[in-house]
Formats: C-alpha cells, sequence, structure tokens
C-alpha cells in the first residue's frame, strides 16, 4: 500500500488530546465536525458541499491533513458522486481526523474547509 502525501492543516488551538463531540449537517448543508481541544476551547470544522464520510470508529483526535494527489478514498467518492465521467476542474479534496496513532479516525471529501472558535482560549 502506497503512503498517502498529507499537509497538515494548522488550527489555532493544538489538536493534541482533543475529542470528537459531534458531527451533523446544518441548515446550510455544510458538514460540522466539533471538537473539544485539551483546554476545552471549541473546535467547528465546517466542510461545504462534502459528499463522503467514513467513520473509523471516532474517539480521540490529534490532527487533520488534507491529503495531496488522488486518493483511493477520493477516487471512489468521485465516481459515486459524478456516476460519468469526472470533470478534471473538480474542486473536491480528502481531509483527515487522525488518531493517536496517525490512523485516520474521520476522512472527508469536501469542496473547501473553514473553522471556526468557540471559547477560545489561547496556551
Amino acid at each position: 500500500m502506497t503512503e498517502l502525501k498529507t499537509q497538515a492543516i494548522e488550527t489555532r488551538v493544538g489538536l493534541d488530546d482533543a475529542e470528537f463531540l459531534s458531527y451533523t449537517r446544518d441548515e446550510n448543508g455544510r458538514l460540522c465536525v466539533e471538537i473539544r481541544a485539551w483546554n476545552d476551547s471549541r473546535m467547528t470544522f465546517l466542510f461545504e458541499d462534502a459528499i463522503a464520510v467514513f467513520d473509523h470508529s471516532i474517539g480521540s483526535v490529534t490532527a487533520i491533513h488534507e491529503v495531496i494527489g488522488v486518493s483511493e478514498f477520493l477516487e471512489q467518492a468521485l465516481k459515486w458522486y459524478y456516476e460519468a465521467s469526472i470533470p478534471t476542474d473538480h474542486l473536491l479534496k480528502h481531509y483527515q481526523f487522525l488518531d493517536l496513532d496517525g490512523n485516520p479516525s474521520l476522512e472527508i471529501v469536501s469542496a473547501a474547509l473553514t473553522i471556526e472558535y468557540s471559547d477560545f482560549r489561547p496556551a
């Protein structure tokens, strides 16, 4: 199995010792992933136009990464979503939340990601 190239996504609060609280769709159709950080700050990861989610048994989280290039998960999601030929100019990306062992705990394919903070407590 080929190792995926990934790029870490920076957050204002580190994700070490963070935990998933929930994931749902909001009234605008965005996938919202809520996480409580080590210092009790809360982060909401908002995924626009999410087309695929794979929950590997979420629990702890230590990082979020964007997978660079076309992964097997992204390829399968694109085939399912487009059903016919996949446009080369699609904007969809593969994101992974990683657990304590560096393995994916939650994977998402979406067009964009924004992060909102509440109860923000700088380190």
